[in-house]
């Protein structure tokens, strides 16, 4: 079971962020970020995704293969910014070698990150 919810955000002092954040419960893997992120894709006006995962329970490099295999199946122009923290996040990480992701070491530069480069995609 995962929330979604959209809600408009202040990121990085933009007051026009919408933001549609989905929380997973705690040992969410594979299968649960393939639902969560199937379910945020369908929506068209999504510009961009800041995915941040915290691995108290969740396996951070299971996360990562769950993602990486989804968009192996969808072709996706979307800027996409990763934070792993916690349990196996270094794996996580080193999953995500050689591909179009960009990481981040914290929440605020993650933010950052995602904000500029969806404005460099759309303007």
């Amino acid at each position: 079971f995962f929330s979604s919810r959209r809600r408009h955000t202040r990121l990085q002092g933009d007051w026009s962020s919408d933001v549609c954040s989905s929380d997973l419960p705690g040992g969410s893997g594979y299968n649960e970020i393939q639902q969560a992120l199937s379910l945020v894709l369908k929506d068209s006006d999504v510009k961009g995704l800041f995915i941040n995962i915290f691995g108290g329970l969740t396996q951070c490099d299971e996360i990562a293969k769950g993602i990486l295999d989804l968009m192996s199946k969808k072709r996706l122009d979307l800027p996409i910014v990763i934070r792993f923290a916690g349990m196996k996040a270094k794996e996580g990480v080193k999953l995500f070698k050689d591909t179009p992701f960009v990481i981040a070491q914290t929440v605020d530069e993650g933010a950052e990150k995602i904000v500029n480069l969806i404005q460099v995609a759309y303007t």
